[in-house]
């Protein structure tokens, strides 16, 4: 069985994201899942701290069949983010 893949935006919200990860590793179908991150930069000085957290974090994640990461140097916003992630994967996915 070919499974959809998953896609998850982040931006500094670590706590939220551990949270929702250990809730995706959790099914018995994590093994066979592929999962893509698609990681925004920071707004400003500010939030960079929190950003590389986040960064640092999803780096540091394994369970999944398959893990890809996509770092944004740069703050893309959501909106950006979600256009250039979906049509990212979809262009990989779709034959």
């Amino acid at each position: 069985m070919e499974y959809a893949p998953i896609v998850i935006f982040t931006y500094r919200r670590k706590d939220a994201l551990k949270v929702l990860v250990e809730s995706l590793l959790r099914n018995p179908e994590a093994k066979f899942s592929h999962v893509n991150f698609f990681c925004d930069g920071a707004k400003g000085e500010q939030d960079a701290p929190d950003v590389d957290a986040v960064q640092h974090f999803v780096q540091s994640i394994s369970g999944f069949a398959s893990i890809e990461i996509s770092i944004s140097e740069k703050n893309r916003g959501l909106a950006n983010s979600v256009i250039h992630g979906v049509s990212s994967v979809f262009e990989k996915n779709i034959s």
